[in-house]
């Protein structure tokens, strides 16, 4: 305080002497105190290019004056107070200013941090230097409300050890902004456990079951407890591992707190290690808390169509219209895949017919062409052409996946499609390298083209 007192009966001494002199204004005062990011000492004003050509003030003079204020300071005379009665306001008024700077330099550095972080977003010192500008800024209030939320939503790339340091962070919070940053704080742990999932999939892919389980039994000390939703990713996890006593612990333990995501994947691991029954199962645990969707229907239904069981396909869809749960689209698709995969592709198109004659939302166009694609697999012209019609006729706007399906049939059936190129420039189709190569294959003069150059090499 003394130094700063000091500074201050300084400038104003000056102010007093020079005042002729237009050596200093508040311009250039408040750009010297940014750009040194403190206030002027006398060498600093010398060497800093401030000095008007009309006044050469020696450093000796400077330094005289300032000793000499400092000694009326110590001393206490009642002089200076006569001198300057404005002192005191502008000593509060350099004090604000000062804030000012403080709080412009707060912000500058945090937005420095995140610009590093961006570039460098698996670098820990570019994250710690971001937590400690943000714990710089907890002690002004005006940064807690309207940017922190803003910079926590970075830190979902940061470690388990910086995220306890950000819930020690935010422990000091009043209960308001606890709560709405609780939200955040689940978030990035859901977003570490994603990370740690993706990891056990590659120690799995490379054989490294025993780093993969280790990393496992870490998350689940450190997040299950904190955050349910993580059990979801160890479910999962323990599926592609095919340790079906740790999936059904896991799902012991996640019943006590059942989220609709986490009854999810408990169905997707039992249906991915054959076990069917425990999958209904968790289903039917889903239906009685009162979790269901639509789309959860729809992976049962595709549960049943990948292990070919139709009768259990057909009374799920009964149930849903027994619930007043409306059959649209999604279902017909899955009902026609569940068909197709169980050979009874009559009973598919029957399915759309159906559902085409409801004149209430068109089926869609994939499930069309996924019975276009099983005809065109056996070579079936006659049956694959049937379909493409029927697509006309519903009123489809055909894309290049459609014209894929269409020119495989003709290449298995080892027959030459005419007139190809000229319907895919009616419908704007872009040609991509699969459809180029296809076109090649199944064009008839292509292939007069390669007889004849056949026949003359043949002669020569």
């Amino acid at each position: 305080m003394w130094s700063l007192r000091g500074r201050a009966s300084l400038l104003l001494s000056y102010k007093k002497n020079y005042c002729d002199c237009n050596v200093v204004n508040s311009g250039t005062l408040e750009s010297s105190r940014r750009a040194y990011d403190r206030f002027l000492l006398p060498n600093t004003f010398y060497h800093s290019g401030h000095a008007s050509l009309k006044s050469a003030v020696s450093r000796r003079e400077l330094s005289s004056q300032g000793d000499a204020n400092c000694m009326i300071d110590q001393d206490g005379l009642e002089e200076s107070h006569c001198e300057f009665p404005e002192k005191e306001e502008l000593l509060d008024v350099l004090m604000d200013n000062f804030d000012e700077e403080r709080k412009e330099k707060i912000r500058q550095n945090i937005s420095r941090a995140w610009r590093k972080i961006n570039l460098n977003p698996h670098n820990p010192k570019c994250k710690a230097e971001l937590i400690e500008k943000l714990v710089e800024a907890k002690s002004l209030p005006e940064f807690r409300q309207r940017y922190l939320p803003n910079y926590i939503s970075l830190i979902a790339k940061l470690s388990n050890h910086e995220l306890y340091e950000l819930e020690m962070y935010f422990e000091g919070y009043p209960e308001p902004s606890r709560r709405k940053f609780t939200g955040v704080l689940l978030s990035i742990r859901g977003a570490q456990a994603k990370r740690n999932a993706v990891l056990v999939e590659h120690y799995i892919t490379v054989g490294l079951k025993e780093d993969a389980k280790d990393l496992l039994k870490k998350m689940e000390g450190e997040d299950l407890q904190k955050n349910p939703r993580v059990g979801r990713y160890l479910l999962l996890s323990y599926a592609k591992l095919g340790d079906i006593d740790e999936v059904r612990r896991i799902w012991e333990l996640c019943q006590a707190c059942p989220q609709r995501e986490v009854c999810l994947a408990a169905i997707e691991s039992f249906a991915e290690l054959n076990k069917i029954d425990e999958a209904e199962a968790a289903f039917e645990f889903m239906s009685k808390r009162g979790l269901l969707q639509l789309k959860n229907y729809s992976l049962m239904l595709k549960i049943y169509a990948n292990n070919k069981m139709v009768k259990k396909g057909n009374d799920l869809v009964m149930r849903m219209t027994d619930n007043g749960i409306q059959i649209g689209p999604l279902t017909w698709d899955d009902l026609v895949k569940l068909y197709i995969k169980a050979g009874e592709v009559e009973k598919a198109e029957t399915v759309l017919q159906e559902a085409v004659l409801l004149n209430k939302e068109k089926p869609y166009i994939n499930s069309y062409t996924a019975i276009m694609e099983h005809y065109a697999n056996r070579g079936d012209i006659h049956s694959t052409k049937m379909i493409w019609q029927k697509m006309k006729e519903v009123g489809y706007k055909f894309n290049s996946r459609q014209y894929e399906v269409l020119l495989q049939a003709y290449l298995i059936a080892k027959l030459p499609a005419h007139g190809m190129r000229g319907m895919m420039k009616a419908d704007n189709i872009v040609l991509n390298p699969v459809l180029r190569r296809l076109l090649v294959q199944v064009d008839p003069f292509h292939k007069i083209e390669t007889l004849d150059l056949r026949i003359f090499n043949v002669r020569n």
